[in-house]
């Protein structure tokens, strides 16, 4: 589910930049979002929520409060909250611990560079940022939170490299 569509980061291999989300920014109302989370009770086989599609959730600044309304209707789901580093703010990470730690969730952060160099080429973010920012999040949420790293070094072809596993 998108909840706004715009991106903070421009991923070189994302499709974001060819949508048409983003000639068409937007936010979801929050009664379409209660209607959703309302239709969600017809399937009780689902396990897990994104709150993500093609955009940073994080730019909404609504996306914490309604993920804690989810957990409110659905106790035991899980939340998947996949973000890249720049809207990992302090505050943004307070809440993210508030709202995550007692519940099951996954919190996998999009870092894909290595240096200021790769992530300026692959996602167009600043470094030091991004990098202080990630290390705010384990420092504030490691022991209590289920964050993951990624970073994708290469295309799936494997003809574009940006950095491999060793680097």
């Amino acid at each position: 589910l998108q909840t706004i569509s715009t991106c903070s980061a421009d991923c070189v291999f994302c499709p974001y930049t060819e949508s048409w989300h983003k000639d068409n920014p937007g936010k979801m109302e929050h009664k379409l979002f209660v209607k959703l989370m309302e239709e969600l009770e017809e399937a009780p086989e689902f396990k897990t929520f994104c709150p993500y599609l093609m955009n940073e959730p994080l730019m909404d600044t609504r996306v914490l409060d309604w993920c804690k309304e989810f957990y409110d209707m659905y106790p035991d789901k899980t939340i998947e909250l996949s973000c890249n580093p720049s809207y990992l703010t302090e505050k943004n990470i307070k809440k993210i611990h508030k709202v995550f730690k007692d519940h099951d969730h996954s919190i996998p952060i999009s870092f894909h560079g290595i240096n200021e160099l790769t992530l300026d080429y692959v996602m167009r973010l600043p470094f030091k940022q991004s990098l202080n920012n990630v290390i705010k999040l384990l420092q504030i949420g490691a022991d209590e939170l289920n964050i993951s790293i990624r970073g994708a070094g290469m295309s799936m072809d494997g003809k574009i490299l940006y950095f491999n596993q060793p680097d």
